[in-house]
C-alpha cells in the first residue's frame, strides 16, 4: 500500500473514532490495532505541522533552523567580483587584506 493511501485510510479511520465517541483504546481493542497505533495516527492527522522558518535576508537568520542555514549560505558564492551573490543580488563585498 503507497503511503498517501495508508493515510487516507487512518484519515477515514480517524474520522470514524472520533464520531463514535469512544476512547482511543476502546476503538483499537475494537478493531484490532495497537493503543499505540491508534494514537501515532490520531497525533499525525489531527496535529498540523510545524512550520519552517525561511530566511529571506541577513536579518531572519536566527529563526532559521541550521539545516537550512547551512544550505543557504552554502548556495552564496563569490562571483569574478569577489562580490558575494545569492540569486542575483549581491549581498556582500570580498575584503582582500
Amino acid at each position: 500500500m503507497a503511503n498517501d493511501e495508508r493515510e487516507q485510510l487512518w484519515r477515514d479511520r480517524i474520522a470514524q473514532l472520533q464520531a463514535s465517541g469512544m476512547t482511543q483504546r476502546a476503538y483499537a481493542v475494537e478493531h484490532g490495532y495497537s493503543e499505540h497505533q491508534v494514537g501515532y495516527w490520531v497525533r499525525r492527522i489531527t496535529k498540523p505541522a510545524a512550520p519552517i522558518a525561511v530566511a529571506t535576508d541577513l536579518h531572519d537568520l536566527s529563526a532559521m533552523p541550521i539545516v537550512l542555514l547551512t544550505k543557504w549560505l552554502s548556495s552564496i558564492v563569490p562571483d569574478e567580483s569577489d562580490k558575494y551573490v545569492l540569486g542575483g543580488s549581491t549581498i556582500a563585498s570580498a575584503v582582500r587584506r
